[in-house]
C-alpha cells in the first residue's frame, strides 16, 4: 500500500489527514438506510456522508452532537484536566512553602500538611468528578 502526501485539501475542506485516501470501501445500503445515514451526517454538521461514516466508524462509538459541539465538550475536558495539574502544582507548591515556615517556628507539620491537603484534594476531587461525567456521557 503506497501512502502519498496530500498537496492540497478536497472538497470538504481541512481535516488533519496529511494522506490521500487512496483505498475505497463499498457499503451497500437499502434506500431508507442510506436516507437514515444521510439524514445523521447533516444532523451531525457532516458535508458528506463518506466523512460522517469514516469518523463514526474510526471512533467505534455512535456519534452524539454535531462537531461543533463534540469539540466543545473536548475543550471542556481539556481544561478540566489542567484545572486538576494546575490544583496538584499548587498543592505541591503550597507544602514546600508552609511546611518549611512551619518547621522554622516549631508549629507541627503534620497538622497544616493536613489542612493543606484537605482544601486542595476536594478540589482535585470535583474536577475529576467533572470529567468523569463527561467521559460517561460520551
Amino acid at each position: 500500500m503506497e501512502k502519498i502526501i496530500k498537496i492540497k485539501n478536497g472538497r470538504s475542506g481541512p481535516d488533519n489527514n496529511l494522506l490521500i485516501r487512496n483505498q475505497r470501501i463499498e457499503l451497500r445500503a437499502s434506500p431508507e438506510e442510506y436516507e437514515k445515514i444521510e439524514g445523521f451526517a447533516l444532523q451531525a454538521g457532516y458535508n458528506t456522508m463518506a466523512s460522517y461514516v469514516r469518523d463514526t466508524a474510526l471512533e467505534g462509538l455512535p456519534i452524539q452532537g454535531t462537531k461543533k459541539t463534540r469539540l466543545i465538550e473536548r475543550r471542556k475536558l481539556i481544561t478540566q484536566l489542567g484545572n486538576v495539574g494546575s490544583n496538584i502544582n499548587q498543592l505541591s507548591k503550597n507544602l514546600n512553602k508552609y511546611v518549611i515556615k512551619a518547621i522554622v517556628k516549631g508549629v507541627d507539620p503534620n497538622e497544616l500538611i493536613a489542612m493543606l491537603l484537605q482544601s486542595n484534594l476536594l478540589q482535585m476531587k470535583n474536577d475529576i468528578e467533572v470529567i468523569k461525567k463527561a467521559l460517561v456521557k460520551k
